[in-house]
């Protein structure tokens, strides 16, 4: 078997990623007995002081999550070396998950450009917020919780529609 440089790996990770990023991705767990909710995934590859991450960003249940991770780190190398690539495409599309691809979904590609300089590797609390309120415009989630809202106002407000 060969053994392939980091440098060899990071550019089969980055170039994977980057071919990932052109997808929207609709998520829904194939397991029954969780319900049938079904949540959104978007991965975003950007660059910041010179290293290569990739962010993942989850929509679904009214909310948002942003998991920003390093496209290879040292650490990673060492544990997985030639297998990064694989772990990667397994974490992000699970075997208990169907998974369906939406290639041209114009107003996320929109958002995505808008955000994309936006993504810091440590804190990105107000950023989600600016997502939720772009993805309720565009109907992947109802409107945000705003900050004095509870959940029950939230459940009682959809009844009352």
């Amino acid at each position: 078997m060969e053994n392939k440089t980091k440098e060899v790996i990071q550019q089969e990770v980055v170039t994977y990623l980057n071919k990932t990023s052109l997808h929207l991705f609709k998520v829904k767990h194939l397991n029954s007995s969780y319900d049938e909710t079904e949540f959104y995934y978007k991965v975003i590859t950007f660059e910041k002081e010179s290293k290569s991450y990739y962010a993942i960003i989850t929509i679904g249940q009214n909310k948002v999550h942003i998991s920003v991770k390093e496209t290879l780190s040292d650490t990673m190398y060492q544990y997985y070396g030639g297998n990064n690539l694989n772990l990667i495409k397994r974490s992000l599309f699970q075997s208990y998950y169907k998974t369906k691809s939406i290639p041209n979904f114009k107003n996320f590609r929109e958002l995505v450009s808008e955000i994309k300089k936006e993504i810091s590797v440590n804190n990105n609390t107000d950023l989600i917020k600016k997502i939720e309120r772009r993805a309720s415009e565009f109907g992947l989630i109802d409107k945000p919780i705003e900050k004095n809202e509870t959940i029950v106002h939230k459940i009682t407000s959809l009844f009352k529609k």
